[in-house]
């Protein structure tokens, strides 16, 4: 996945026979002795979804058990949990208590880093007026919010349509691919506003030709 000449982030591990070794994540064999390292340092750790428990999931990190609530599994929440069974993720350790006999795990935190790193490129990237792709995530009375490559914004009940719309439902669903254009950003305080109007053939400019 890598050649020579790549950029890639590492985190220091051990160093052993006069070497320094480093890692990019922990998993496998390895674990046992240095999952403490791991969390300490904030290495990320490989771990399977063994099963539901009460409040999370149940995680093996190579000979070691760990503990996911569903809260920390993704950054929405999912009804369905059963996805998850027996998949391998990446996880942060947030809590390592009796000497790894109590382990607390996080993919929410993996998530919010890569948005975070993500949030970055966009700010250099995205201007207003720019067509961009996104994904509905959910459906308001006032409007409908939309997933941009990671950065989620409004699109207003009046910019989803030339027509007057009433029942956002009869042309939006949860999940469905859009083009909106961008209307305003505001990083700083996390509100971005979209159109999905302007992408359309504007009715009197058809009627017209």
């Amino acid at each position: 996945t890598v050649k020579e000449g790549d950029m890639i982030d590492v985190y220091f591990l051990a160093f052993e026979r006069n070497e320094k070794i480093f890692t990019t994540k922990i998993g496998g064999a390895v674990v046992k002795a240095h999952l403490e390292e791991a969390f300490h340092s904030g290495i990320p750790v490989e771990g399977t979804i063994q099963k539901e428990v009460k409040g999370g999931f149940e995680v093996r990190i190579g000979g070691s058990r760990a503990f996911c609530a569903f809260s920390k599994m993704g950054l929405r929440k999912t009804a369905d949990n059963d996805q998850h069974i027996g998949q391998q993720y990446a996880f942060k350790i947030i809590e390592f208590r009796d000497r790894g006999k109590s382990v607390i795990v996080s993919h929410r935190k993996i998530l919010e880093e890569q948005r975070a790193a993500l949030r970055e490129e966009l700010q250099e990237t995205l201007e207003v007026g720019q067509t961009v792709k996104g994904v509905i995530t959910s459906i308001r009375n006032f409007g409908a919010f939309v997933d941009v490559n990671g950065i989620e914004g409004l699109i207003p009940i009046s910019e989803i349509g030339w027509d007057r719309v009433t029942d956002i439902h009869s042309v939006l669903e949860e999940g469905q691919n859009v083009e909106v254009a961008i209307k305003s950003l505001d990083w700083d305080h996390d509100r971005f506003s979209f159109s999905l109007r302007e992408t359309l053939p504007d009715p009197w400019e058809t009627c017209q030709l």
